[in-house]
């Protein structure tokens, strides 16, 4: 289990006058989803609370996240949409033009030359070939990645992922001087959580309220999976509560199967996650950002993965006792959730067991910890 420590106090000493000048390369939409921006946003907040100018570069695809970023107070630039596109169905890493993103990146970096201190990369599709293209405008360069499939040109990495190896899976991907923050006492979560946390109760292992959500776009349609399997159990006691993302298709269609039943409240696009997740008794839903949100917040969960990239983690999580593993989406039936349910319901101390683990792995302070290293770059 990793150990928290403490924010590096040397950031506070050495901070500079001036502030730091961040840019951020990354993209959401309907396939690749939202968790990445959401990311990056609970980062670039978190820096920007200590003076940092942060901007963003976006591709211009299906369900980006471009109108809801500069809401948020970001600017951004976009750039046209490329000619491949991470886990579009038929998606091959080849067919993604990194050489045309970066040299549209670069032409809106130059503008800023000898001013980017950092340049921000959460791209699937990026590796070393990018970065060192673009690297000649950014004094450092900061990659958060979930994978270890491919090699980076970057002085610090970002793995915020549960593995039996997650100290060392990027050894011989990275720079000998890249400082790696590898963990989940590095998960960027939003300060909601940490605070919702110091107010918790403790978990009875009783079923009576559950929480679904499938992240952003919900591609595969979970939703409505996970909601006929809980009706089927014809428990009336049960509350339900199941958010929509913003980039789900199938809105429509939860919102007609749950209509008139009082026990099933929707909503879409919540800010109110740390809440619910405090006053759920389950968590059903996919892996990705609400896996470390839930975890914070001691929540028990059914997990089923609906990308690739999600098996390893939520693996590793279910043999340490802090997930139960239902599977891949294309593998998970109706019954086997319902039959899961079941055995929660029958079983207090299944969901007392997920609750205590998850909760001593995720503090909530893992945000304050990158920004602060990140501080410490400008000095050095």
């Amino acid at each position: 289990m990793p150990a928290f420590g403490t924010p590096v106090q040397a950031a506070v000493k050495h901070m500079a006058q001036r502030s730091m000048k961040i840019a951020v390369r990354v993209d959401a939409s309907f396939y690749i989803g939202t968790g990445h921006v959401m990311r990056c946003l609970t980062l670039s907040d978190e820096l920007g609370k200590h003076g940092g100018e942060i901007f963003f570069i976006c591709q211009e695809i299906e369900g980006n996240l471009i109108g809801f970023i500069e809401s948020k107070g970001y600017r951004v630039f976009s750039i046209p949409e490329n000619r491949g596109e991470p886990y579009r169905p038929g998606f091959n890493e080849s067919d993604f033009d990194w050489n045309s993103d970066a040299r549209q990146s670069c032409e809106i970096l130059q503008k800023y030359v000898d001013e980017i201190d950092l340049l921000v990369v959460d791209h699937y599709a990026l590796d070393i070939n990018w970065e060192t293209r673009v690297s000649q405008y950014a004094n450092r360069i900061m990659v958060i990645d979930d994978l270890a499939n491919r090699k980076h040109k970057c002085d610090l990495l970002l793995d915020q992922n549960f593995y039996e190896d997650m100290h060392e899976r990027y050894n011989t991907l990275i720079p000998e001087h890249c400082i790696k923050l590898t963990g989940p006492q590095y998960v960027l979560l939003r300060a909601e959580f940490a605070k919702m946390r110091r107010c918790l109760g403790e978990k009875s292992g009783f079923l009576n309220r559950i929480l679904v959500f499938f992240g952003g776009s919900d591609p595969s349609n979970e939703s409505v999976k996970v909601l006929k399997a809980i009706l089927s159990l014809n428990k009336h006691n049960l509350t339900v509560d199941v958010i929509i993302g913003k980039n789900n298709k199938f809105n429509e269609e939860i919102e007609l199967l749950v209509a008139g039943n009082p026990q099933i409240s929707c909503y879409i696009w919540t800010n109110d996650m740390a809440r619910l997740m405090r006053e759920a008794d389950l968590f059903i839903g996919a892996a990705g950002t609400s896996t470390w949100e839930r975890c914070c917040l001691g929540l028990p969960a059914l997990i089923v993965t609906i990308a690739e990239n999600q098996v390893l983690a939520t693996r590793a999580l279910a043999e340490n006792g802090m997930v139960w593993y239902l599977g891949k989406n294309t593998n998970v039936k109706e019954k086997d959730i319902k039959d899961a349910l079941q055995q929660c319901l029958d079983s207090p101390a299944i969901l007392q067991g997920m609750a205590k683990k998850s909760l001593e792995l995720v503090d909530g302070m893992g945000v304050e910890r990158c920004a602060a290293i990140i501080r410490t770059l400008q000095t050095n």
